[in-house]
């Protein structure tokens, strides 16, 4: 079941209940008209969204019924999963793990692909890193992911300078 809330703190707006979708299901979904797609053990409804799909719609009904997994991430961020949590129609009954964390709480966690993070995060020693630059760093995450994520995404999409108190939190 996924809860979405207005993101501040308030009660929930709704609650659905994804659905167990077997493999044999998804591939009965494979033409123009009606065309599902896996990632990452998620089944979206793609029929729709095709027409608008910024690489054409062929190359979503390539991968109707099937597992694009791979070759959706070679191409896309993690963020474009979380733009489009509408298309979820559920999740497959045998798919591997837990549903993947939303880009949105993957932020706050240290990177581990190479050189995406300063090496000390990845084990090496460093004679001018240590534990408290570590801590800060996680601070300034979660500051930056939970507290100051909405209104930085707000004022993006409006063109707009961050409030007086955001910029006062932020020093």
């Amino acid at each position: 079941a996924f809860l979405y809330t207005n993101g501040r703190g308030n009660s929930p707006l709704l609650i659905v209940s994804m659905a167990s979708i077997t493999q044999e299901e998804v591939a009965k979904h494979n033409k123009a008209d009606d065309a599902w797609i896996i990632v990452d053990g998620d089944v979206y409804d793609v029929t729709k969204f095709a027409g608008v799909h910024p690489g054409g719609t062929q190359i979503l009904l390539e991968y109707a019924g099937k597992d694009a997994t791979e070759d959706f991430y070679a191409l896309h961020r993690l963020e474009v999963l979380d733009k489009y949590q509408r298309l979820k129609k559920g999740r497959l009954a045998d798919a591997k793990g837990p549903a993947p964390k939303k880009a949105s709480e993957m932020i706050q966690e240290f990177s581990k692909v190479p050189f995406a993070e300063p090496a000390y995060l990845q084990g090496f020693k460093s004679p001018y890193f240590n534990e408290s630059h570590v801590n800060l760093r996680k601070e300034a995450r979660k500051f930056f992911a939970g507290e100051s994520m909405e209104e930085a995404l707000e004022c993006e999409a409006k063109s707009t300078a961050p409030s007086k108190e955001m910029r006062k939190r932020m020093g």
